[in-house]
Parts: structure tokens; sequence; C-alpha cells
């Protein structure tokens, strides 16, 4: 074992690297990353022409060599070795040929890599070291080379995309949230805020329940209810949408047993037919993305559910900052899984105390910098009262619709959201 190497070709990464200095537009285009390549000279090499046309600087000998310096990577990289690189003369049309061979060993030794860290958490028992061995896996083994479609493919891809639907956003609950705003985004994330007691769990609680009726796979996690007591929430919001008026059951009357037995067990039963899990065991960062991309591929799940960002655990983070860099990997974690896999993202989150008693702002999100940047849309919850059967409903940021706001109905007794327009009026004294 002594003398095994992992996978590397340092021809290939050679050749790669000199397209790249008699090309700098190479370096954009050819979706390649550092840990592609194998030898510490070349790593520090491609740092180095990365750093330079990204910055529209020239790439030259000299460039090269005065940024290596600064970067303080002189031990690994000379102006011999430059000049060597440099003077290999590749063809740059071949690029993306020695771009594949690069990435694909890069790949592989990442795979290796990952294989054995997976291996070490299983003979140690470490759960929750396991769990984040088997994500490191499935990303590690995804393919990184670019695959930029040409205008012909990406026109017969969009062909596909309205004969299978065209589903861009999925549905939502309010009427005016479908119409000004579109709904959740396909592959997108959506941020969901509001000050405790305003209904921010039973809101993406209703909407989970609108999109399982419509038949959308929903993965929610909880980390801070049971998945029983969802259950019940869930039979009490299913009995508002279903049921007629005399036969709805409340929250209230499930929990104290104050309907018939029959009853309970045919809602308990008709929520059970429902495509939407609720994963409520788990804190853990990587385990949640784990389960997250699992539940993926098993079930198909179309949108996940995160409630609420500010109870997630990393063990990574340490000392005063560990509540927003935990937050931040969150948003960033959960986004990219909602771009990798296609799934719509839903983070809730905590407002601070100043938003108390007041309609909030974006600048009242918790840890407020990651969440907005993350977030292809952030909707605000208010309700003056907690008791209050209106609500508000503010689009603080969207993709193209812009920032709007209105009211809905919020059914206190069902946990339910309505469109205020078409509700109970002896609901709205």
């Amino acid at each position: 074992m002594s003398d095994y190497s992992p996978p590397h070709n340092p021809e290939a990464e050679a050749a790669l690297l000199s397209c790249m200095i008699m090309d700098p537009t190479l370096v954009g285009l050819l979706g390649v990353n550092v840990d592609d390549f194998y030898a510490p000279r070349y790593r520090a090499l491609y740092r180095a022409i990365e750093w330079l046309a990204t910055n529209r600087k020239a790439v030259d000998e000299t460039t090269i060599h005065a940024r290596i310096q600064d970067a303080g990577d002189g031990d690994f990289v000379d102006m011999v070795l430059i000049a060597e690189v440099a003077a290999c003369h590749s063809v740059t049309l071949h690029a993306a040929y020695y771009a594949d061979i690069v990435q694909t060993l890069g790949r592989d030794r990442r795979t290796l890599a990952a294989m054995e860290h997976h291996q070490r958490a299983i003979m140690e028992g470490d759960e929750d070291e396991r769990t984040e061995s088997e994500d490191k896996l499935r990303q590690a083994m995804e393919p990184t080379t670019v695959d930029v479609l040409q205008p012909k493919a990406r026109d017969q891809e969009y062909q596909r995309f309205l004969d299978e639907g065209g589903k861009q956003y999925l549905p939502v609950p309010l009427a005016k949230w479908g119409e000004q705003g579109g709904g959740l985004l396909v592959g997108g994330q959506t941020i969901i805020g509001a000050r405790p007691n305003v209904g921010k769990t039973a809101f993406a609680l209703f909407e989970a329940l609108t999109l399982a009726l419509e038949g959308v796979p929903v993965l929610f996690l909880s980390l801070e209810m049971s998945r029983l007591e969802l259950h019940q929430r869930l039979m009490a919001q299913l009995s508002w949408i279903k049921g007629g008026y005399d036969s709805r059951i409340s929250l209230t009357e499930i929990r104290r047993r104050q309907v018939s037995m029959e009853s309970l067990r045919y809602w308990s039963a008709e929520v059970g037919k429902l495509p939407l899990y609720i994963e409520d065991r788990m804190t853990y960062l990587p385990r949640l993305l784990a389960k997250t991309r699992a539940m993926a591929y098993s079930h198909r799940i179309e949108v996940v559910i995160v409630d609420h960002v500010g109870k997630a655990v990393d063990s990574r983070f340490k000392g005063p900052s560990r509540e927003r860099e935990t937050i931040g990997a969150v948003s960033k974690g959960f986004f990219r899984v909602a771009k990798d896999l296609g799934v719509s993202s839903v983070l809730l989150s905590q407002l601070n105390r100043e938003a108390e008693g007041k309609l909030p702002s974006l600048s009242h999100l918790r840890m407020s910098g990651d969440l907005e940047q993350d977030a292809d849309a952030v909707i605000l919850l208010y309700r003056e009262k907690r008791d209050s059967t209106v609500a508000e409903f503010i689009m603080a940021k969207g993709r193209d619709e812009g920032v709007f706001r209105f009211q809905f109905g919020f059914l206190g007794s069902w946990l339910a959201v309505a469109n205020l327009e078409t509700s109970h009026p002896e609901m709205y004294p």
C-alpha cells in the first residue's frame, strides 16, 4: 500500500494549465475546480491563473510568478515550472478534453477519500459521522464537467418542459400569492419569517397539505414539534378543507378527545393517504441534508420544508458566531439541494424582537444577510394579536414580481389559511 498513488494525470494537468495561459477565458468556461488538480504545484499554478483571469489581469509568465509570490505559494512553483508549463504548446481546441480527464480523476480521488471516511464512520459506529460521510460521498460522485446547452438543444429542452406541463411554480393555498408571486418556485428557495405564535409553522404545514392534495410529495423536517403533534394539526387542517362545516374537528377537540373515535380514525387515515413525509428526529445539519437528498431519490419529493433554521445544529461551528454561521450553512446547504435536485426549498425563520408589534421587514430576519442572499423569495407573516383571524402576507423579496402585501384569513381552531374573499363570513365578526 506504500506505493499506492491516487489516480491523477500530470501530463493532462500541465496541458490544461498551458491552455489556460494561452486563453484565460477557459478558466470560466470549463468548470474546473482547484481540487481537480492533484499535484500541489499545479494547484498553486491554477489558483494564480484563476485569480488573474477573474480580476481581468494579464496572464503570462511574469504576472503568474508575481501572483504566486503574493499568495505565498513560492515553495511550490518557481519560474522554471511556469516556463515549462507555458511551453507545453497544448492545443486550446483540446482544452475541454484535458479538462474532462482532470475533472474525472479529481472526482475519482474525492470519491475514494469519501469512501474511506464512510468506512471509518461505519467501523467506529458514529451515526452522525456516518450520515455526514454519506452526504459527502454523494457529492463526490456528482459529475463536475460544465454542460452548456447549445441554442437548439435548449429549445428542445424547453419543448419537453412544455409537453410535460411547463411547471415552473408549485400550487399555493392563497389566490393572491399565486396571482402576484407565482407560487413556490421549482428549484428555488423561499424563506417564511414571523415572530413566535404568529403561525408560521401552521402556514407552512397548510402549504404542505395543499401540495400533497395535488399529489406533490413533500418532506417536512420538523426541528421543533413531534410528528404526532404535526399529524394532529394536519387532521384539523384537512377536516377544514375537505369536511363540511358540521364535520370539521378543531385541534383543541382532537387534543381533548372531544370528538368520536370513529372521526379521529377517519381523519387520521385521510392524512395518512397523502404523500407528506415528516422527519422529527434530526437537528444535525449534515444529517438533514443527507436525509433530504435520500428522500429526493427514493420518494421523488418535490418540496422540502425546514421548521425552523434556528433549531439546526452543526458541530463545525463554535464560539459567539456559532448561530450566525449555522444559519448561513443551513441556507446555503438547502440552496444547493434546491438547485442540484430541482426541488423547492422552504426555510422557516424567526424574526428578531425588533419586529414585535409592527409590520416586519427584511431587516427583521434573524441573521438576515445569508438568508436573504440565498432566497429567491422572502415571505413575512404578521398578526396584530395572537387570537386575530386576519393576518398580513408580505412578499418582501421576489423574483420578478417585486414587493407586495395582502390580508388573508387565519382560522386558529383549524390552523387553516384562507382567502378572505371566499372564507365563511361567520368566522370573521
